[in-house]
């Protein structure tokens, strides 16, 4: 089990409807850093962030402080920006 405050990767594929009608499936690279992780933990899982993503070849990268705000809705408009 991941206690609460470490980070984290997550990759996921979300269904989007786009406004021209198509449907797509993009797979995202999430990086979840709560803001009470411990800094020097955040570096290690920061500094392999990047290689991580290369490796998904994920269409979109983002990063997460605050679980409050990772929902579908966020998600959806973060990658149709």
């Amino acid at each position: 089990m991941v206690p609460d405050s470490a980070p984290r990767y997550i990759i996921l594929s979300i269904k989007l409807d786009h406004n021209d009608g198509r449907v797509s499936y993009p797979m995202v690279f999430l990086y979840y850093a709560p803001k009470s992780v411990r800094p020097e933990l955040n570096m290690l899982y920061a500094g392999t962030k990047a290689h991580f993503n290369r490796t998904t070849k994920a269409v979109k990268a983002l990063d997460v402080e605050d679980d409050e705000v990772l929902n579908v809705e966020w998600l959806r408009n973060s990658l149709l920006k």
